[in-house]
């Protein structure tokens, strides 16, 4: 599975019913501002030279300053070029599993008929704190075999989410279902380049896909209309 963790989703029932949902981001800038906290990981020192007035980029800002050349984490089939390097991607900016973790949260309410109510949004930095790290195939299995007294939570983000995809289609949303395509590449002996590698795709949707599709895809409309 994953060790880059960047997103983590919440959710709570309101008295009057409707749902709650938040979706947290990893916030990578608030190590980068220095305010990590206790860590083993300097990434704002810096250094005058006394006789020039020039000060030393930090590492901080020189980590920074190549994360916005890089954009984003490339995944390819040869493996990942990181915006970040792994040993902070995967670690300190990661949400990561009981640890207290920095993110940019999202809270939007789902009113009864699957619409958001755009006077609940709300964009937050916060400390979180995630229980579980699951996979796809994991909450697809608790769906299934467990009730919703037992995984409240999940079956409150599936039954969200079938709300607002119902909502959508009636608002004349338009869902394309495009294969996944899985490369599998050998560079046979020596790296070479030389071993056969292959090409497949799959087009599955389960629950859980739909789940966390529908939450992007209702997190960019309220941000965009938070900032409007």
């Amino acid at each position: 599975g994953t060790t880059e963790i960047d997103d983590a989703l919440s959710i709570e029932q309101l008295p009057d019913g409707r749902l709650r949902c938040w979706v947290h981001i990893a916030d990578p800038t608030r190590w980068l501002g220095g305010s990590g906290g206790n860590t083993s990981i300097s990434l704002s020192s810096s250094t005058t030279d006394d006789n020039s007035s020039s000060k030393t980029p930090s590492p901080a800002a020189l980590l920074e300053r190549e994360a916005a050349k890089r954009v984003r984490t490339l995944y390819l089939p040869t493996g990942p070029i990181r915006m970040f390097p792994a040993s902070l991607a995967e670690g300190p900016f990661s949400l990561r599993e009981q640890e207290d973790c920095y993110a940019l949260s999202l809270a939007m309410t789902v009113n009864q008929d699957g619409s958001l109510d755009h006077s609940s949004i709300s964009i937050a930095p916060t400390l979180i704190r995630v229980d579980r790290k699951l996979t796809y195939d994991d909450v697809d299995e608790m769906l299934v075999e467990c009730s919703e007294e037992e995984e409240g939570e999940l079956h409150g983000l599936a039954r969200l989410s079938e709300m607002r995809r119902r909502y959508r289609r009636e608002q004349g949303a338009v869902e394309i279902n495009l294969p996944e395509m899985i490369v599998d590449v050998e560079a046979g002996e020596g790296g070479g380049g030389e071993g056969e590698g292959g090409v497949s795709t799959t087009t599955t949707t389960t629950t859980t896909t739909s789940v966390v599709t529908i939450s992007t895809v209702s997190q960019s409309q309220s941000a965009a209309r938070s900032l409007v």
